[in-house]
């Protein structure tokens, strides 16, 4: 079915998204920089990085790059 092929195509692309995003959270922790906001270098939130371990940006850089937010 060309449906469940499409779904299962793009499971597999948000599971290599997801590991490759889990690659560049241990070049981090290597580098020292893991739990430090990319754009603002503040310090990632504990709660933010045991939810999500990948992130990159703190949760006020975060919402900005996806809603445009400013608070």
């Amino acid at each position: 079915n060309f449906q469940s092929e499409a779904v299962r195509m793009s499971e597999a692309s948000e599971d290599a998204k997801k590991l490759q995003l889990l690659v560049e959270a241990k070049m981090a922790i290597h580098a020292g920089s893991y739990g430090f906001c990319d754009p603002c270098g503040s310090k990632i939130k504990v709660k933010r990085l045991k939810a999500v371990p990948w992130a990159s940006r703190c949760i006020l850089c975060q919402c900005r790059v996806d809603n445009g937010c400013d608070f």
